[in-house]
């Protein structure tokens, strides 16, 4: 009996695989384990540089590994470096972690392995650094973004700002830029959750003013702002110029200053100007902005921010028109101005000091004084030749006043040109308005001669002059005669 020499079918297929074995080698099909950390979603990382470490359970390729890696947050992919240990990686990223930004760790892609294997893993993991409470923000601000302000002064705020959370001082200081730049300093609430800017120095008016707070400003965590914020004010709410309401005399009361006349047209001997603004003024802007043309010196007092006096520092000369002029840079506290010079013509009533009599010792009297008029006076007897003459004037002489006077009065010999001048023996004041001056070494006329001496007191603006600033016009010129 014959038998068939074919196998059966499972020998067959038994054949077959010890083929394939032997001519392809054995296949592993077990997969690449793989730990990570962070290994759950939403962890969060104890410090800003914690590391992320990934661990095979063979040693992987390393270009494979590191190419199939990444972390991210919203807007990029995250710099780190990598170090490595046999089978695992550390990777820590080049600038610490950021607080509360939420990061993506991904790992997706083919790596080969040592023992033949190939990991296709796909991981996607989001996680935190210290804290997942969401990044600062600014929730309020004055003023409001384009709002018409007045203008800041000193000590007055400029800027308010009311985060979500406690801020880092250093940090929002440095990010807060204002353009154009003022003058400021910064202060904080208890919790450091609302910052504001106060003005050192007055802002300027009607001016578009734009701050920002950049992205560099954190919590005091080292969270940083969500989004750089920033805003405009202008500084035109008090928009109006000021202007001169009126111009008016006045005269110093004590420590007041009463009103005497509505305006400036009958302005006399004692009386100052009154300038009346429509608003506050800086008081320095108007102290040098008020003057006279021509130019005559005087003092510029503020009772009040609103009313400006001038009082001339040797009153008003007579006849002599002149002009206040108001500069237009004198500002208001919010920092504008009168926008155009202000002129205000005007001649004062001030008289001209007046000689109204000279009188000697026996009665006589003379009210003349253009050098025509002769008065006769007895010298007394000799050798002493004394003349007493009591001079009236027009206005009163204070205690300054009568000690210039004496240097303004003279009496000199005028025929025969030969004899001496006589000199002061004495000089008094009875009343404020009168002088009494006694010269001694005066001469009588004889049968051959008359004696004419000159009394001169000197005019102008460089003359005698009164308590209140009056002087003479012209030079007041006597003759006097003497009698045998």
């Amino acid at each position: 009996m014959c038998r068939s020499l074919r196998p059966e079918p499972m020998v067959r297929w038994l054949m077959l695989a010890l083929c394939l074995v032997s001519s392809c080698g054995l296949v592993d099909l077990r997969p690449v384990k793989i730990n990570i950390f962070p290994d759950m979603a939403n962890a969060i990382l104890p410090s800003r540089d914690t590391a992320i470490t990934v661990c095979f359970d063979c040693v992987p390729d390393r270009l494979d590994a590191e190419g199939s890696f990444t972390i991210s947050d919203s807007t990029r992919t995250i710099a780190g470096d990598f170090s490595w240990a046999d089978r695992s990686f550390i990777w820590r990223p080049v600038v610490p972690w950021s607080p509360g930004v939420r990061y993506r760790l991904l790992i997706d892609g083919t790596i080969r392995m040592s023992d033949g294997r190939e990991a296709r893993p796909v991981f996607e993991i989001p996680f935190y650094a210290v804290h997942m409470d969401g990044l600062p923000l600014v929730v309020g601000t004055w003023p409001d973004s384009g709002a018409s302000v007045e203008v800041p002064q000193q000590g007055q705020p400029i800027l308010r700002l009311e985060f979500s959370g406690s801020m880092d001082i250093i940090s929002v200081e440095k990010s807060l830029a204002m353009q154009p730049a003022c003058e400021s300093k910064m202060t904080w609430n208890e919790d450091c959750s609302e910052a504001t800017m106060i003005a050192t120095a007055r802002l300027s008016p009607c001016i578009s003013y734009r701050w920002t707070l950049g992205a560099g400003a954190t919590a005091v965590d080292g969270t940083p702002l969500a989004v750089p914020v920033s805003g405009t004010f202008r500084t035109d709410a008090a928009a109006t110029a000021p202007v001169i309401e009126r111009v008016y005399a006045v005269c110093r009361s004590g420590d007041s200053w009463t009103e005497l006349a509505p305006d400036i047209d009958s302005l006399d001997t004692g009386q100052s100007i009154a300038i009346q603004f429509s608003t506050d003024m800086q008081a320095a802007t108007v102290r040098s902005g008020v003057r006279l043309e021509p130019s005559q010196s005087g003092i510029v007092d503020m009772p009040d921010l609103r009313t400006a006096v001038f009082t001339p520092e040797h009153g008003w000369q007579p006849e002599v028109a002149l002009a206040l002029v108001v500069s237009a840079g004198v500002t208001d506290l919010s920092g504008l101005d009168i926008g155009r010079e202000y002129r205000r013509s005007f001649m004062p009533v001030t008289p001209y000091l007046e000689v109204r009599a000279v009188e000697t010792a026996d009665g006589e009297r003379a009210t003349d004084f253009s050098g025509a008029s002769v008065l006769v006076a007895s010298p007394g007897s000799q050798p002493d030749g004394i003349v007493s003459l009591a001079i009236f004037f027009s206005a009163p002489f204070d205690a300054v006043a009568t000690i210039a006077a004496a240097q303004r009065i003279h009496l000199t010999a005028v025929f025969p040109s030969n004899i001496p001048s006589p000199s002061i023996r004495s000089l008094g004041w009875p009343s404020s308005d009168t002088a009494v001056f006694t010269w001694e070494g005066l001469r009588p006329s004889d049968e051959t001669s008359t004696i004419y001496y000159r009394l001169v007191v000197d005019g102008g603006s460089t003359g005698i002059e009164s308590s209140g600033g009056l002087y003479l016009r012209d030079d007041a010129v006597l003759l006097l005669e003497m009698s045998r």
